[in-house]
């Protein structure tokens, strides 16, 4: 649902470089909004003619892509990116565990709330210990999550970073293409009907896909996030935000859509 506006005048042909406040007038939500689109045009613009279309920083850079659980899904890297000029972020955020049981492998959070976001059954994790290596590492997806307790419950074998050192572990969210913050129910295009992955057991169906980041901005109200209102004023609604959204999604490559080999 859009805001309530008394009207738009940003115009990027008119080269207007600011907006100047004057003693006595009547303050109007254009001219606070027109100097957010004047900045808005500035730092996009700039980020295009610098960074291109597309590209992701050398230390930072995020949403590489690597398969993972034999195939069945696809593991979003954390970090930085830039689309057409929007910045696009994804955070992972490490948080102390402690090892509750080791057959099944059971951690003890002080808080399931991660990144910003409860975990859940199906959602992945990675367990690595303070200060170690990447390459010892490991990641888990939940089985079961109690809630009351701050339980989770991981597949598989307990890693030998879980339990040495066992007061020096940690863990942190793994997203991946079925667990997307701004994608919840990703859809695969190009595939046949029929052959969309069971969401009760999501998996990517054998072939080949192109993958590719869809970027865009939308307005959020405090009918979508009821933070926005002013509580110590008793919840008036006030501004609007702007959200960056951003999917990771795959089209299915038919052969007929495959290159032709060189000879």
């Amino acid at each position: 649902m859009p805001g309530d506006y008394s009207r738009q005048t940003f115009d990027p042909r008119k080269h207007y470089a600011g907006v100047l406040m004057q003693q006595g007038r009547v303050q109007l939500d254009a001219d606070w909004n027109e100097q957010h689109s004047i900045h808005q045009h500035r730092d996009v613009t700039e980020t295009r003619d610098v960074v291109g279309k597309c590209g992701a920083p050398l230390a930072g850079g995020g949403f590489n892509l690597t398969l993972i659980d034999g195939g069945r899904d696809l593991q979003i890297s954390p970090g930085r990116i830039y689309v057409d000029g929007i910045l696009c972020e994804l955070e992972q955020e490490a948080v102390p565990a402690t090892v509750a049981s080791t057959t099944p492998l059971k951690l003890q959070l002080c808080s399931l709330v991660v990144d910003g976001r409860a975990l859940a059954q199906g959602d992945w994790v990675e367990l690595f210990a303070q200060g170690s290596n990447p390459g010892t590492d490991a990641v888990r997806q939940i089985m079961f999550v109690d809630p009351d307790k701050s339980l989770i419950t991981l597949d598989g074998d307990a890693p030998t970073v879980a339990i040495s050192p066992p007061d020096n572990l940690r863990l942190r969210r793994v997203v991946t293409f079925f667990t997307q913050p701004d994608y919840p129910d990703p859809d695969i295009d190009g595939l046949p009907p029929g052959s969309m992955p069971d969401v009760s057991s999501p998996a990517l169906p054998p072939g080949r896909y192109l993958a590719y980041l869809d970027v865009w901005q939308r307005e959020i109200t405090a009918l979508d996030d009821p933070r926005i209102r002013e509580v110590a004023l008793g919840g008036p609604d006030t501004a609007t935000r702007l959200q960056t959204m951003q999917q990771v999604r795959l089209f299915a490559l038919s052969t007929d859509s495959l290159p032709a080999p060189l000879d």
